[in-house]
């Protein structure tokens, strides 16, 4: 189907990231404010895989700390 507000085929990607007809940018905005509590960092996604990947985990590695018998 089409979309109501841009005539546009109306798929995940063109709800979540193309239309300016709906209410993309509020669900976005209240997500970058609700993960900003919890002190993680946001960007708008640009596509459907920004999107899909913004769920994986982020894993941060950081260097080993060196011990007494490493030394």
């Amino acid at each position: 189907a089409n979309c109501p507000k841009c005539g546009t085929l109306e798929n995940p990607e063109h709800i979540l990231t193309k239309c300016e007809g709906n209410r993309k940018n509020k669900i976005w905005k209240c997500t970058k404010e609700i993960l900003a509590m919890r002190r993680i960092n946001f960007s708008l996604p640009k596509d459907l895989g920004d999107v899909l990947l913004s769920f994986l985990p982020i894993i941060q590695t950081t260097p080993q700390r060196k011990t007494a018998k490493d030394a």
